[in-house]
Order: structure tokens, then sequence, then C-alpha cells
């Protein structure tokens, strides 16, 4: 499993790249509570269905995964490589992945391509070992200016000022 997708910061926060900011700082100071007392918290965004690999969770860890997404560069960096809700489809899709049935939630996902889908099925492709697909998926968002604005939207970063070659390069 790439350490990109198992510890990926969203995912150690337990959230999708896209849930609020009141979201992933609840979950964060959760977290950092359960991590004093030695006690493990999970997620239903930890996926833990198809990721064996849990997320650290240290006091540590649960800092270092905040300061990675307080850049948008970062944000972006790491929502390239993690869940995204956004839309009605995408939110069904996922509650299907976290009861651990993938073939149900790509069936959803590939009814219409949109940068959620895309990403989502991207994500899913890389987890299961499909690097080629997986790169594919994620590159057509990048490389599409609809779907590149879409995503910087949804993320709340939509004045990001990187160019497409500036995101593949990062990606890559």
């Amino acid at each position: 499993m790439l350490k990109i997708l198992s510890q990926n910061p969203y995912r150690v926060l337990g959230v999708l790249s896209n849930s609020p900011l009141k979201e992933r700082v609840g979950n964060q100071n959760r977290l950092a509570a359960f991590a004093k007392v030695g006690k493990e918290v999970s997620f239903p965004n930890d996926f833990a269905s198809i990721i064996s690999e849990k997320p650290i969770r240290t006091p540590d860890s649960i800092s270092s995964a905040n300061v990675a997404l307080n850049l948008d560069k970062d944000q972006l960096k790491h929502a390239l490589v993690w869940f995204i809700n956004g839309s009605s489809i995408d939110d069904i899709a996922i509650k299907h992945i976290q009861a651990g049935n993938l073939d149900k939630a790509r069936e959803l996902f590939e009814k219409k391509e949109t940068f959620s889908s895309l990403i989502n099925v991207g994500v899913l492709n890389l987890i299961s070992g499909n690097y080629t697909s997986g790169f594919s998926n994620i590159s057509m968002v990048i490389h599409n200016n609809e779907h590149r604005s879409a995503l910087l939207k949804a993320l709340g970063i939509e004045n990001l000022t990187m160019s497409e070659d500036e995101i593949a390069a990062m990606f890559i």
C-alpha cells in the first residue's frame, strides 16, 4: 500500500478531502484527546474495509497531518490521492466503499464522468494496485480545465495560482 494513501493527512484526520474545516478540527481535537490517553479512534472515512494498514494517530502524527494541510498547494497534493464527495452519487458510492462494496461504488462512480468520480475511481485503482489506471484517472482531472477548476472550488482553494503543468509535476 502506498504511504500517500494509507497515511494521507486527510485519512489521519478521518475526513474526506473536501470536508469542512469544522469537521477536520473536530476530528483533530477528538483524536488528540484519545491519543493522550492511549486509546484508538476510528472514523468511517478511514476506509478500514479496503485499506488494511491503520492510520498512525499519535499526537505528533495528528499535528503533522494538520500542518500538511495548511497550504493550499498541499491540500491539493493530498486531495489528488484521497476520496472526495462532490455529488449525491459520490455520497452513496462512498457509503458503499465504507461497507466494503467496491464493485457497487465503482459502478456508481462510472455513471457520470466528473472531477470527483475520476478522483474516487483513481484512488480505488491505486488502493487495488492498478497504478496505471489510477494515475490515468487522476491525470484526467489535472489536464481538464473544467475538472481542475471544479476540484479547486470543491476544496475551497479556487484562487490557487498553480498552472496545469505545475499541478501535474506535483502529482508525479
